[in-house]
């Protein structure tokens, strides 16, 4: 039972894809502000998000009031919480990537936690490195350079 949050986006599609595919979950519940009918998604994509495993809620995770729709299933606590709920598009200003981000990322975190989930993710950006042209490794030197990464380092 996998919770995916921000699952219409680009990454979130290829994510529960792939959980589907790979047959890992009895259940796939994707969250996001954007309906799929809305998200410009393929039909490869669209018969991923018409799988019986997969469930559809509608919810802005800015919005504290909507954790329980997200969260709350009858068949109790979800085992992994999949986090790619955040602000991506540049030159905003602080204040949205901090609410849009930072704390979109420690609220469904908390709230995960609180409901015993086993594990959870948040996926963030390679921006949070050193700029440099070169590859990095994920102990190499934080730098972020954008928006987005200062906040997504801070979650």
């Amino acid at each position: 039972r996998i919770l995916v949050l921000g699952g219409t986006g680009f990454i979130g599609r290829h994510v529960v894809k792939y959980i589907v595919d790979s047959g890992v979950a009895s259940k796939v519940r994707v969250v996001d502000k954007v309906l799929p009918a809305l998200a410009y998604l393929t039909p490869e994509f669209e018969e991923v998000f018409a799988n019986p495993v997969v469930e559809f809620k509608q919810a802005n995770l800015g919005n504290p009031s909507h954790l329980s729709r997200t969260f709350d299933d009858p068949a109790g606590a979800f085992n992994i919480v999949i986090n790619l709920a955040a602000e991506t598009k540049y030159g905003q200003d602080d204040e949205v990537y901090r609410q849009l981000i930072l704390d979109v990322a420690v609220t469904v975190a908390t709230e995960a936690a609180r409901r015993g989930c086993d594990k959870f993710v948040h996926v963030s950006t390679a921006q949070v490195y050193d700029g440099e042209k070169k590859p990095v490794k994920e102990n190499g030197k934080l730098k972020p350079w954008t928006g987005v990464a200062k906040y997504h380092l801070e979650a």
